[in-house]
């Protein structure tokens, strides 16, 4: 027996409106497209800021080469994990705050270092498979705005051997 089917995070209803209008019905599909663009460009706006949103692993990793490295890269490199360049940040600050001794002081390139040193070595990386949080968040999005303009819950279905069904099908699903 399959579990039953629970509600989204985004809590959208489940009770559908039935529209019959040719108005309404062009100005909900017009809606639709708004939404859906919206959501397609925020994602993409998203990923152009933080960039291509890389590993935590990865970044711990080329962290630790570049403390290890003896002279400074003569290139700039890609961003790091977001959370990692927090806690570099913090660790910078309190360093400056400590060589100092007073709040809010400066951060120099010395107090970066030794902020990039103090992560490298309190962090572990996390084990398993790493989470695309912009991913994740764009896609409960996209479902909840597909939930919502058709009233039907978006469920993951299994085909076997990875044998998808053809548009005709899935035309019969969704009537």
């Amino acid at each position: 027996m399959p579990r039953p089917r629970t509600n989204d995070p985004l809590g959208v209803s489940d009770n559908p409106k039935v529209v019959t209008d040719h108005a309404r019905l062009e100005e909900l599909t017009d809606e639709y497209r708004r939404r859906l663009l919206y959501v397609s460009q925020n994602y993409q706006f998203a990923v152009d800021a933080i960039g291509s949103d890389p590993d935590f692993k990865s970044s711990h990793a080329k962290l630790q080469r570049s403390l290890a490295r003896k002279r400074p890269a003569k290139v700039r490199g890609v961003r790091a994990h977001p959370d990692l360049e927090l806690a570099i940040n913090r660790f910078a600050r309190e360093h400056a705050e400590a060589r100092t001794g007073t709040p809010g002081a400066e951060v120099t390139q010395e107090d970066a270092n030794a902020g990039a040193r103090k992560a490298a070595e309190l962090l572990n990386p996390h084990t398993g498979r790493s989470r695309n949080w912009l991913l994740r968040y764009h896609v409960e999005g996209l479902m909840a705005l597909i939930q919502e303009t058709t009233g039907k819950p978006v469920q993951l279905t299994h085909y076997k051997d990875n044998d998808c069904p053809s548009s005709e099908h899935l035309a019969q699903l969704a009537a």
